[in-house]
């Protein structure tokens, strides 16, 4: 058992309890209040510090390449539409420890095929350490992933395979789910269709859609090819979402955004966060990620963005949400993490200083399903 002793508790949900105590027991939390006196017990004193639900990227593609980007193992560049791919099987434990994007507070990803396919595959949430990736497992088949950006064009268009445009990336979009509304097994019942029965869990809202759109013209017809399906529809990077306010809010669809530091994708893509600020107050539900078209970044970067979007004017509390619950509920997987509340698996983390609102909080201590993943006291002791 670990306890978890004078905390300022951040449950992830808004509320914010000074003074706190979290009782962890066989990888569950089994208490959250104050002064909890139980013997037997590992003590992490956390008076002065802050406690928060372990941080999620929801769309990620760490741990399915190689930190010299030679190795792509979530980018099937053969055809523009695999919908049955599982990206379960390009996760590598390994690389994800070399990684070690713990020690930035994210517990979980939302492991995600790359963007160079219309239909890219189907994605899984794993713990960000384990002993394997059986154990890191937390959820398959949690999203499918899409993409209609510009580098479907640059994958085939030099192999003059269609699509080669956005009329084709589109057009093959809007053909594949027309053909899996009209699919049926009672007509004939022996000749099932894979790639259709995936497709018809997302038209049934059993599985969400993850797309990635960046500019205006990619977003708007995104929603408009979309939106006769009423789909749980989460759009991806959305660097111009501030110019499509509308659009975005009547469509029901939220938002994870994307990476926007690295090479000034902001300045490049001219984004008005204060817009997207009004996105959020207007109630769509967004989530933070530290990936972009290409790649993911290093993982100081998701709380420097996480930062940025504090600066624009987003609720610190909020800003915590979507890194932790909000995220969890897009992968569905608030029903056992994302918030620290009585019987969820204790993903926790604890900064000696709000990492929202200061580039300086530092981390003290990871713990995932209940163990400690990272401590700064042990490292700095082996040191």
């Amino acid at each position: 058992m670990i306890l978890i002793k004078n905390g300022t508790v951040h449950i992830g949900t808004g509320e914010v309890f000074e003074n706190c105590d979290v009782l962890i027991d066989n990888g569950k939390i089994r208490s959250v209040r104050e002064s909890i006196d139980i013997d037997n017990v590992a003590i992490i004193n956390a008076t002065g510090k802050h406690v928060f639900p372990g941080f999620i990227d929801p769309v990620c593609g760490l741990g399915c390449f190689d930190l010299s980007s030679k190795i792509n193992d979530n980018d099937e560049i053969t055809n523009p539409v695999t919908i049955e791919m599982n990206i379960k099987y390009s996760f590598n434990p390994q690389e994800m420890e070399l990684q070690k994007i713990y020690k930035s507070g994210i517990t979980t990803v939302g492991a995600s095929p790359g963007n160079s396919n219309i239909i890219g595959g189907q994605m899984a949430a794993f713990k960000t350490k384990g002993l394997n990736s059986k154990k890191m497992l937390v959820k398959e088949f949690v999203g499918l992933k899409c993409s209609v950006i510009n580098l479907i064009k640059d994958a085939y268009g030099a192999k003059n395979i269609f699509p080669k445009t956005k009329m084709g990336i589109f057009n093959v979009l809007k053909t594949q789910f027309e053909e899996a509304k009209e699919y049926s097994l009672e007509e004939i019942p022996e000749r099932v269709d894979d790639r259709k029965e995936i497709l018809k869990k997302v038209l049934n809202r059993e599985m969400t859609l993850f797309v990635t759109a960046n500019d205006k013209v990619e977003i708007d017809s995104l929603i408009y090819v979309l939106k006769e399906y009423d789909l749980n529809l989460v759009i991806c990077n959305a660097y111009q979402a501030d110019r499509c306010f509308d659009s975005i809010v009547d469509s029901g669809a939220s938002l994870v955004l994307g990476e926007h530091i690295y090479l000034s994708r902001l300045i490049y893509n001219e984004t008005d966060l204060s817009r997207i600020v009004k996105l959020e107050e207007a109630g769509v539900p967004m989530a933070i990620s530290m990936s972009s078209d290409t790649m993911s970044a290093g993982r100081e970067q998701f709380l420097w963005n996480a930062i940025n979007w504090y600066r624009a004017g987003i609720n610190s509390e909020k800003i915590i949400e979507m890194i932790t619950l909000n995220p969890a509920k897009m992968l569905g997987v608030a029903d056992t993490l994302g918030s620290i509340e009585i019987g969820k698996e204790a993903d926790i983390v604890i900064f000696e200083n709000d990492p929202i609102k200061y580039y300086n909080a530092k981390l003290s201590y990871t713990i995932i399903s209940g163990e400690i993943a990272y401590s700064a006291l042990e490292e700095e002791s082996c040191c």
